[in-house]
C-alpha cells in the first residue's frame, strides 16, 4: 500500500472514475462523510480531512509529536507536550516545547499531503503562527531565549528540508535513522487510514 501511496495511484472513487463520467455524480462523494459533507472522495481528503478517518489522522500526527518528544528527553530536554500559551485573546498549543539550558523551542508538527503546497510552505506557516508566542513563552516557562521551529513530515514519508533548520537551532541531534523513522510513522500512519 505504502508504493501506491507513494506513486499516488491508491484506489478512490475520484481514482476509479478518472477521465470518465460515473453515471450518477454521487458516486465521487466520499464513502463515509459524502452524503453530509458532499466531498469527493480523493487521497488528499481521506488521507487529511474526512470526519471518519479523524481518530486515525490524529494518531498519525501524535505518533511523530511524541516520537520526537522522546528523543529531546534522552537528549536531556525537559520537554512539555500541547502547553497552553496565551496570547493576547488568544490561546495556542504547539505540539512540543523543548527546553534545555536557558532556551526553549517551540515546535508545532505537521503532516501534510505532499501536493500543490510544498513542505518548505508548510513550515514556514508553522513557524510564523508561533512566533508571536516567544516573549509569552519565555515568561511561562522562565527561560532567556525562545525560538520557534516546526517539523514537517509528508504523508506519504517525505522529509521537509525545513526540518533541519529547526532541529539545529534547538541543538537536537536527529540521525539519519531517527530522520527515516519519522518518515516511516507517518507513511504507515497514512496506509492505515486508507485501510480503515
Amino acid at each position: 500500500m505504502g508504493i501506491k501511496l507513494r506513486a499516488g495511484i491508491i484506489e478512490t472513487r475520484a481514482q476509479k472514475w478518472r477521465g470518465r463520467s460515473p453515471p450518477h455524480p454521487t458516486m465521487l462523494l466520499c464513502r463515509h462523510c459524502g452524503a453530509r459533507s458532499r466531498t469527493r472522495e480523493t487521497d488528499i481528503h481521506v488521507s487529511q480531512k474526512c470526519l471518519h478517518n479523524k481518530k486515525l489522522i490524529l494518531r498519525r500526527h501524535n505518533c511523530v509529536v511524541s516520537t520526537l518528544g522522546r528523543r529531546a528527553t534522552q537528549q536531556g530536554f525537559a520537554v512539555y507536550y500541547e502547553p497552553c500559551i496565551k496570547h493576547g485573546e488568544t490561546v495556542l498549543k504547539p505540539d512540543l516545547v523543548i527546553i534545555k539550558g536557558d532556551t526553549a523551542t517551540i515546535i508545532d508538527v505537521a503532516v501534510p499531503w505532499e501536493q500543490g503546497t510544498n513542505l518548505r510552505e508548510h513550515n514556514s506557516r508553522k513557524i510564523s503562527k508561533y512566533q508571536c508566542l516567544e516573549r509569552e513563552a519565555a515568561k511561562y516557562f522562565n527561560v532567556k531565549t525562545v525560538k520557534t521551529g516546526s517539523l514537517v513530515v509528508g504523508a506519504r514519508g517525505k522529509w521537509s528540508a525545513g526540518n533541519d533548520s529547526t532541529l539545529k537551532s534547538c541543538g537536537l541531534h536527529c540521525s539519519k535513522r531517527l530522520k527515516k523513522l519519522l518518515c516511516t510513522i507517518a507513511l504507515e500512519g497514512t496506509c492505515a487510514v486508507f485501510k480503515h
